[in-house]
């Protein structure tokens, strides 16, 4: 882990094990889908909605997930959605 990742860990009160089973899932996911909303990494994680938005912005600023872009977002939910 990078020492960006073990501060956020303390920021958020995470341990480093659980980050790292919520790193994986959100970007496996993020992968699988070819890209992750908010909205849809909140449902994926059982904690708090404040942490999940944190950890949410670092994995997109990171690049280590893609975000829907605001042209296709609607689209590409809806798609999901059909799915």
């Amino acid at each position: 882990m990078t020492e960006m990742e073990l501060e956020l860990c303390s920021t958020l009160r995470l341990l480093p094990t659980h980050y790292l089973v919520i790193r994986d899932t959100i970007v496996r996911e993020s992968i699988r889908l070819g890209y992750l909303s908010a909205v849809d990494a909140n449902a994926l994680l059982n904690i708090d909605i404040r942490k999940t938005g944190r950890l949410y912005d670092f994995f997109v600023s990171a690049g280590w997930v893609t975000s829907p872009t605001t042209n296709n977002g609607d689209d590409a939910t809806k798609e999901k959605k059909k799915n």
